[in-house]
């Protein structure tokens, strides 16, 4: 008897009765766990599974800056983007890398970024016109905003956090230079105490049609969607 050839032959059929096991499994709980993850930073992980509805999360975790990538070479998730409806990135995370969630399919209804990232990167979230980004936040500390960050991207209004529109900022006293710059944004609201406007704040932002200023504010105003020095 062949012991080697027979203890091939069942391992082959030990493989396949997993990998059928497993894919029954799945078909059996539509909520059946399958994580990915890898690495985005020197310190920074990411982890992309399915919460009990079946929703795709992705998570970005750990401390430090993410890595910076370009448009030909995009991050590991990208290719997960059409399930990814929630992002999570977590407090400890002090970046988001260039390019890191630009040209995808992301159909994202929830979009978290915690209070310690201060920068946001080029093209950060760029080239999204096939994407549905239902909403952002920029935390307060987020004062570094390269140029094109926004670039032609679905999210068409900015305002003060719980303004309600697509992307919402936590800044306290001026917009960032660069903040805005060659993005699809149509309305911006300015919040009552912010006291500087960069003139590359909205640069190139050719289909913006209103600026709203809220009461209060001592430095700027607006009418009829314009917006004025006091």
């Amino acid at each position: 008897m062949n012991i080697k050839r027979y203890g091939y032959i069942f391992s082959a059929a030990a493989v396949l009765f997993f990998s059928f096991s497993a894919i029954s499994a799945k078909a059996d709980n539509p909520g059946y766990d399958i994580v990915y993850s890898g690495t985005c930073g020197d310190n920074l992980k990411w982890e992309f599974d399915y919460d009990e509805n079946g929703s795709g999360i992705l998570t970005i975790f750990g401390s430090g800056d993410m890595y910076n990538y370009s448009y030909s070479s995009l991050p590991e998730w990208n290719s997960d983007a059409p399930e990814i409806k929630a992002v999570i990135v977590e407090d400890g995370v002090t970046s988001i890398g260039d390019y890191a969630f630009c040209g995808g399919y992301y159909i994202v209804e929830d979009f978290n970024i915690a209070d310690s990232v201060t920068k946001i990167g080029k093209a950060a979230f760029a080239f999204e016109s096939m994407a549905d980004f239902v909403s952002v936040n920029i935390p307060e500390n987020a004062l570094d905003v390269e140029s094109g960050a926004f670039s032609s991207s679905n999210l068409s209004t900015a305002g003060p956090e719980g303004s309600g529109c697509s992307i919402e900022y936590s800044w306290s006293s001026y917009i960032p230079r660069y903040a805005f710059n060659s993005s699809s944004i149509k309305k911006i609201i300015i919040s009552s105490d912010i006291s500087k406007i960069y003139d590359s704040s909205f640069s190139s932002c050719y289909e913006l049609v209103s600026v709203v200023v809220e009461d209060g504010n001592s430095v700027y105003s607006s009418e009829d969607g314009v917006l004025y020095n006091k």
